[in-house]
């Protein structure tokens, strides 16, 4: 488990993982608007939309105390 979380690499682990999830968010969401496709699955497009911009919320404030606290602010 070394090679995936030791020091910092746990954030390239997050990513490797998380990055083709958000884009298949995304072309759910896509295909839902724009194509009218998925419709029987809205509220689970729904969900997962909601909870992309609860987790983009959480990292950006993550993110910014981290910054913070490297810079003596907090």
């Amino acid at each position: 488990m070394d090679v995936l979380f030791e020091g910092h690499k746990w954030v390239n682990t997050m990513h490797i993982f998380f990055g083709p999830l958000l884009a298949v968010i995304a072309y759910l969401a896509y295909a839902l608007h724009f194509e009218n496709k998925f419709s029987e699955y809205r509220s689970l497009i729904q969900g997962l939309l909601i909870a992309q911009i609860v987790i983009g919320i959480g990292v950006t404030l993550y993110h910014s105390y981290l910054l913070a606290q490297k810079n003596n602010f907090v």
